[in-house]
């Protein structure tokens, strides 16, 4: 599957700073928020240091969760869809979509072959974008 992410790849130090900055603007909106509730009530001072505290153990919680959505090398997808195979669900003449394990992609021939007819097995050369380029297997 396109999202997936094997076993073996870690957290890069550009995935962790890229989340991280991510984060700031809401840190920085509860913290502003805190201070303008302050004017309407009476908010006990340990909140000024509690809430903001508890938004970042939420988001070092959430990032194993989520720094896959963060990992966006293209290099790394490209990598990911590069050899696998698939099952033209149409006629692909230049272009057509295919399915691979469940995902439709939308897919251009790689070379000016024959067409590929719907049911072939086709297997994926390249990636422009997000239209994978086949070839006929």
């Amino acid at each position: 599957m396109p999202g997936q992410v094997s076993k073996s790849r870690k957290w890069s130090r550009e995935v962790i700073i890229r989340y991280a900055l991510l984060q700031l603007p809401e840190l920085a909106v509860v913290v502003l928020a805190l201070f303008l509730i302050r004017n309407w009530i009476d908010v006990p001072d340990w909140c000024y240091i509690a809430v903001p505290v508890a938004f970042v153990i939420k988001d070092v919680v959430l990032y194993h969760l989520t720094w896959t959505a963060y990992d966006n090398s293209i290099s790394t997808n490209h990598h990911r869809m590069t050899g696998r195979k698939g099952i033209a669900v149409e006629r692909i003449a230049p272009v057509g979509y295919i399915e691979i394990k469940g995902e439709l992609w939308k897919a251009e021939l790689a070379d000016n072959s024959v067409p590929i007819e719907k049911g072939s097995v086709v297997c994926v050369k390249d990636m422009n974008g997000l239209t994978l380029r086949i070839i006929a297997e």
